[in-house]
């Protein structure tokens, strides 16, 4: 995106190198050629303002993000320094292994009944076993 008018910018200068120097104040230059040097100025100047404003806003959001960068660090920053609820706390021990007892004793009962289905059709898993194991 930034080279875009750039041949068109280096020809400009290239015509301008062409008419050589400017005349300094003691010497005559025809007014043809200061005329045609005002006029490659003002084209060198209207090719470069595209870019300039383009570096401009890049330059702005460049900076925005950067605002936004610091809020979003100064955001997890403050997260990461918040006190929580400690998972050493006595009365969430408690509550922790209340649920565990739960767990164990809801597992013991699925296996218990389990166990008592599988007993009743223990001649059904033999057979299929029996079989599976011939193929």
């Amino acid at each position: 995106m930034r080279e875009q008018g750039g041949t068109r910018l280096t020809s400009l200068k290239a015509q301008l190198t062409a008419l050589g120097p400017e005349a300094s104040d003691g010497e005559d230059e025809s007014s043809e050629i200061t005329e045609r040097r005002k006029e490659l100025k003002l084209q060198i100047k209207l090719e470069q303002a595209p870019s300039r404003e383009a570096a401009e806003a890049f330059e702005r959001a460049n900076g925005l993000i950067a605002e936004v960068d610091e809020i979003i660090r100064a955001r997890q920053a403050a997260q990461l320094f918040e006190l929580r609820v400690s998972p050493l706390n006595p009365s969430l021990i408690m509550n922790s292994v209340k649920d565990l007892g739960a767990s164990l004793s809801s597992i013991k009962t699925e296996v218990s009944e389990a166990r008592g289905s599988a007993s009743q059709n223990i001649l059904q898993i033999l057979i299929w076993f029996f079989i599976a194991a011939l193929l």
